[in-house]
């Protein structure tokens, strides 16, 4: 869903400028909760070192008195300048795993009225490795709130709304002043536990929670909570703690409550022990009738093998035969007779293959045609196809925002919609944000992606939804709701490979690169292969990586947006997609990025491009794209028309795409065969003086005439 409608969680961090402080902060700014914003209090007082960008995408504020503050005074300050719906604290020197603020608040979202959750907190010694404590994990229990505190403060998240005007942190108390500020909240509502281990406590700390000895300087401490809240306490109040007390039992009672605890579990291991006997059982005569239908399978295979040796055998004995009938022509007085006319017969032939080549290439050369080249492609790696090496693991984990624009994508096959959607929800690297742009749907997509959404409650994700204005108007749409340091993108049909992002993000520590671009597959409807690697096999948009600007001008490029991964602030640089497009976007995209910035190139497929059906390549928006497209390059990169080679070049790549779909619409009767031959013939005067003679010649008879000659000629359209 949008930012803007998730609650906000005011984060509290009480500074003393401990070198721990960076942790704590990135811990934060790991966060998958997308509304975050840090308070940091001056605790220290004098100046604090910067942290800017320390928080990563989520704000921060550094707020202090003036002089040094005691940690209950540094609360109160924080509370003062929290405006989350919800309010979380954090020491310095304590982090968070990712996930701890959505878990929490996931308890509470689906809660029945409780104000406050806190999950699980593990214990670390001073360098953050874990000790042999158990963790911090107990369920809620008021009456044990009341006796000690058994809840680190970091653990916890509650409303605002329970501050009113009167519960604060006590600044009388230099220790057990979150002990304190816990019992003010168990008043006003009950805590959920979050049966989780999210949290992480760097064991020495002053909060009033601690795993050492207790202190004379604590008792006191203590003895002070307790004389202030005796008198707050209910008779009522005081019977239950003391119950409470009591139900702890003598340590005999104990002793026979685990001793009781004990056997039930070794009762339950030892049922789990004859289950999982039982299943070896029945697997073990599972594998016995699989062993003997295999040796069924065995001796047939030994037969066939048998008989096709027999067959082999009579097949090699033919073969002699034949050698000796091959001998006795070869060494025949008119086999050498007739020698001179073979001769002449295959150099005949050789001339004919000769002849056909030069003249093919001569008529693609009179009509404008750069053919593949032959051998392998030119598809190498790295910046400029340099000898790499594979890196190691990214020490970030950046967050990368996938945009998927929808539009009617059920109107086909939905299933093609939920692998699009189960590609991101099942990537390998999990630090994902996937935003879903409705572009004026009018089918059931919105139904079905709610649907899917609601099964997949882990997957970060927004659902936006915009009035019709095509694939570069929803992309860009969807970027600026995104928060993602990388933007990548993925159509409502196509499908990245699970561990597309894994393969990625290692390249993206090295920060010189802005965009990173792949191979692809391409499959049809029915999720077969049809072309697999299409720049290392098939030449597509040869060569790769780009090593020129008319590389990118003359011919099609072949990279989809769903194979770049960009830099945030590469795409924001150049005012995202061109959104007169929809059609060459793509293209558009990667040559205004090409001219600015460092492209990365990774030869390995990360996409399944699905090709089914005339698709888009047929629609009126792709040949209205394809005119602007090539009036757009003609003004921007020929010099207003000086450069005349260029003019040229990029002319005869969009007159021979018009003429191939006009060619293909008019075969399988689209009426837009027309207005693809009227764009070629737009584009005529343009050509080099050679191609403007022939085709200015051809497009002289009628149109009603001229395709449909064409379209039956093979050669003349390069098919």
């Amino acid at each position: 869903m949008p930012e803007t409608l998730v609650p906000k969680i005011s984060v509290i961090v009480r500074s003393m400028d401990r070198p721990m402080l960076r942790e704590a902060l990135h811990s934060i700014s790991s966060q998958t909760y997308a509304n975050i914003e840090v308070i940091l209090v001056n605790a220290l007082g004098g100046a604090h070192r910067p942290l800017d960008g320390e928080c990563g995408r989520f704000p921060l504020r550094l707020i202090g008195s003036g002089g040094p503050l005691q940690r209950s005074a540094a609360a109160n300050v924080g509370l003062e300048n929290a405006s989350g719906e919800w309010i979380a604290f954090l020491d310095d020197d304590d982090w968070l795993a990712p996930e701890h603020f959505a878990t929490v608040l996931d308890a509470l979202q689906h809660s029945a009225g409780s104000q406050a959750a806190y999950a699980g907190v593990a214990v670390c010694d001073a360098n953050g490795q874990a000790i042999d404590v158990p963790p911090f994990n107990a369920g809620f229990s008021a009456e044990r709130l009341h006796l000690e505190n058994y809840i680190p403060i970091h653990a916890i998240v509650f409303a605002r709304s329970l501050l009113g005007s009167t519960v604060r942190f006590d600044e009388s108390f230099e220790v057990y002043e979150d002990w304190d500020f816990l019992l003010q909240l168990v008043q006003r509502t009950a805590f959920i536990h979050v049966n989780a281990v999210t949290a992480f406590y760097r064991a020495g700390g002053t909060s009033g929670v601690g795993i050492n000895g207790e202190t004379e300087k604590q008792k006191a401490a203590r003895h002070r909570l307790f004389d202030k809240w005796k008198a707050q306490w209910s008779g009522a109040q005081l019977d239950h703690i003391l119950q409470f007390a009591r139900s702890q039992g003598t340590p005999e009672k104990k002793s026979l409550s685990d001793a009781q605890s004990a056997l039930h579990q070794a009762h339950q291991a030892l049922d789990e022990a004859h289950s999982a006997l039982d299943e070896a059982h029945a697997a073990r005569e599972q594998t016995q009738m699989l062993l003997k239908s295999r040796e069924t399978s065995l001796n047939e295979i030994a037969a066939q093998i048998r008989e096709l040796e027999n067959q082999l055998a009579d097949r090699e004995e033919a073969v002699e035969i034949a050698k000796g009938q091959l001998y006795e022509v070869y060494q025949s007085t008119s086999w050498r007779l007739t020698s001179p006319m073979r001769f002449i017969v295959r150099a005949k032939q050789r001339v004919l293959r000769g002849a056909k080549t030069v003249l093919r290439r001569a008529i693609q050369h009179a009509l404008g045609q750069t053919p593949w080249p032959k051998g392998p492609p030119v598809v190498t790696q790295g910046f400029a196809g340099e000898a790499i090496v594979q890196p190691g693991p990214n020490p970030e984990t950046p967050l990368v925002s996938v945009v998927m624009p929808v539009y009617n994508a059920c109107r086909a096959n939905k299933q093609f919609l939920i692998k699009a959607l189960d590609s991101i929800a099942n990537q390998t690297y999990k630090n994902v944000e996937l935003v879903i742009v409705d572009d004026g749907s009018t089918d059931e997509t919105h139904s079905v992606c709610q649907e899917y959404l609601a099964a997949h409650p882990d997957l970060r994700v927004q659902y936006l939804s915009k009035t019709n204005g095509g694939q570069s108007s929803a992309r860009n749409f969807g970027i600026k709701a995104s928060h993602g340091e990388y933007v990548g993108f993925l159509d409502q049909d196509d499908e990245w490979y699970e561990n597309k992002l894994e393969m990625v993000i290692p390249w993206l520590a090295n920060k010189d690169i802005d965009v990173l671009y792949t191979d692809s597959d391409s499959i049809d409807g029915d999720d077969k292969v049809t072309f697999g690697c299409i720049h290392g096999k098939y030449h597509c948009g040869w060569p790769h990586p780009k090593s020129s600007l008319d590389d990118v001008l003359f011919k099609d490029i072949f990279v989809m947006p769903g194979l770049m991964t960009i830099k945030r602030g590469a795409f924001e640089a150049i005012g995202g997609f061109d959104e007169k497009l929809s059609g060459y976007e793509d293209d558009d995209l990667f040559l205004r990025l090409y001219e600015r910035f460092k492209f990365f190139y990774l030869p390995k497929p990360t996409l399944r491009w699905r090709m089914y059906g005339d698709n888009y390549s047929f629609s009126h928006r792709m040949l209205t794209s394809r005119v602007y497209f090539w009036k757009k390059l003609i003004a921007n990169y020929t010099d207003e028309g000086r450069d005349r080679y260029r003019v040229h070049m990029i002319s005869l790549r969009f007159f021979w795409q018009f003429m191939g779909q006009a060619k293909m619409q008019y075969q399988v009767g689209n009426a837009l065969c027309w207005e693809s031959f009227k764009g070629a013939r737009e584009i005529v005067p343009s050509l080099p003086w050679l191609q403007r003679m022939i085709f200015g010649l051809v497009f002289f008879f009628p149109d009603r005439r001229t395709l449909p000659l064409l379209a039956r000629t093979r050669s003349a359209l390069g098919q």
